[in-house]
């Protein structure tokens, strides 16, 4: 009995060595296996800028993961995880939508927000946590009638812009929906300050954006 408890108390802590070493975190990698990749008779991509995984940080729950293997599969909503086993066997895996506080696709920030009706969504963030910028990303699946027989098309990038000011989410679509949102007495120096930075909310980059949010 003696021997039996120390060889399981032996393997036990050898799985723990290799759990530390190859990373296998229950809470990490705990996720459906993806293999919704739409190839063949389909043009452009699902992704949001193409297949191949990026590096970067990953919050779950109250834990966050340093420089992880993600990719942001647009068409169906879904944070994708890429990852080798210990037999270093290469898998990918959804990550459940509702463990994501917020991930990095380099230096691209996104967040998952719960929302008023109870799903979840994913944003790409600009601000803090009292006053964001927030884009919400999709993607389509159309007939290509310029190509071949039966082909389908992703579309390009669609955006729809958000802005969370205190508390509440408000959609806008324009300049003047955003400087709507704000005091009358506010809307002038706003409106200067957009004219002034050549920003126009529908086509301003990432940077554009980020500078807009910090003012």
């Amino acid at each position: 009995s003696f021997f039996f408890v120390v060889h399981i108390a032996e393997a036990q802590q050898l799985e723990q060595q290799l759990d530390k070493v190859y990373n296998i975190d229950p809470q990490l990698y705990n996720g459906k296996i993806f293999t919704d990749f739409y190839i063949g008779r389909f043009g452009g991509t699902q992704f949001f800028s193409g297949a191949e995984f990026q590096f970067g940080d990953l919050g779950l729950s109250n834990k966050v993961y340093k420089q992880q293997g993600l990719n942001y599969e647009v068409y169906q909503q879904k944070l994708l995880l890429s990852f080798k086993d210990k037999i270093k066997a290469e898998i990918i895996i959804e990550i459940p939508i509702e463990h994501i506080r917020f991930f990095y696709l380099k230096n691209t920030y996104f967040e998952v927000i719960s929302w008023p009706d109870n799903s979840y969504k994913i944003f790409q963030v600009f601000g803090n946590d009292k006053n964001k910028i927030m884009i919400h990303w999709r993607r389509y699946l159309k007939s290509n009638s310029n190509a071949i027989a039966n082909q389908r098309q992703f579309s390009e990038l669609k955006k729809q812009i958000w802005v969370l000011k205190q508390g509440e989410y408000y959609s806008i679509n324009n300049n003047k929906s955003f400087i709507n949102l704000f005091d009358l007495d506010q809307q002038d120096a706003i409106k200067k300050w957009l004219k002034t930075n050549q920003i126009k909310l529908r086509n301003a980059n990432d940077e554009k954006l980020q500078s807009l949010a910090d003012y």
